[in-house]
């Protein structure tokens, strides 16, 4: 059978975890701080394959929300958090992760791997991505992300209404 032990990503972890230092905490820290001064949602997610998993929600005091609950799962090509933390893969990663189509048939949304890279590394020389209402909801997002070392890229995003933009 399979034998497993502890490697050197749960030693990793269960430092930071005694320092207190988590980049989930920091990151959080961040994202709650600016949902206290703009009217927005802010969420802290890690990318699991071509997916963003939210870790963590902060919801804005505007009255109209739309949120996405902790532990959902979004294709990380749609989302504006999930583009800025495949932007943090190099090219070769990103390629290698990315099937040559991607698409969403409910948000009308295909393009090839080149485009989406392409996409990626746009953002990765700007520093942030953004996405402008593809649902039709009015609502936009700005995200960032980081990658610890050794770590998957964690994003931070704000979800706003086009409304409180302009």
């Amino acid at each position: 059978g399979r034998h497993y032990r502890p490697g050197y990503e749960l030693f990793r972890l269960g430092t930071l975890y005694k320092s207190g230092e988590l980049p989930v905490d920091l990151a959080d820290r961040g994202v709650s701080a600016l949902v206290e001064r703009f009217p927005a949602t802010g969420y802290v997610a890690a990318l699991s394959g071509l997916d963003a998993v939210i870790l963590r929600l902060r919801e804005g005091t505007h009255p109209l929300r739309y949120v996405q609950p902790e532990g959902t799962r979004l294709p990380a090509f749609l989302t504006a958090i999930g583009k800025a933390m495949l932007s943090r893969l190099d090219t070769g990663e990103a390629e290698a992760l990315l099937p040559a189509t991607l698409s969403h048939p409910p948000l009308r949304y295909r393009a090839s791997r080149a485009e989406l890279v392409a996409e990626l590394a746009a953002y990765r020389a700007r520093g942030w991505a953004e996405l402008k209402d593809q649902a039709f909801r009015g609502i936009d997002a700005v995200a960032v992300a980081l990658r610890p070392p050794g770590a998957r890229p964690l994003g931070m995003a704000l979800c706003y209404l086009q409304a409180d933009a302009a």
